[in-house]
């Protein structure tokens, strides 16, 4: 769920961003009738477009941090840590097992903090 959901706002953003920048262009281009008949727009459009650059850059660094701790814990399921394994084996698993909690832990505080919100 948390894929579609993510494949679902990339593909919105982007189709935003190219109106974006196509408007920018547009705004600043001689070739209207109405060009730089509104010089505000330029501004408003880029602060626009650059908050929506960073917002998606956000949202792919939280998607690619619950990939790492997702892929961590499937190796975890499918290894598991009981049994005969090297002492790096033993490392890189208990490694991969203590990031995926931190980010658990992470995302339940920040639950645990909304909720005190209201």
């Amino acid at each position: 769920m948390f894929a579609n959901v993510i494949e679902s706002y990339f593909g919105t953003q982007v189709f935003s961003l190219c109106f974006e920048v196509y408007y920018l262009l547009r705004t600043f281009s001689a070739h209207d009738e109405f060009a730089f008949a509104r010089k505000l727009d330029g501004i408003l459009i880029t602060i626009y477009l650059f908050h929506s650059v960073i917002m998606l850059l956000l949202a792919t660094n939280a998607s690619a941090q619950v990939g790492v701790a997702m892929e961590g814990l499937e190796i975890i399921r499918r290894n598991g840590c009981i049994g005969h394994k090297s002492i790096k084996e033993m490392y890189f698993t208990l490694s991969l097992w203590h990031e995926a909690e931190e980010v658990i832990e992470n995302e339940n505080q920040l639950v645990y903090k909304e909720s005190n919100k209201h």
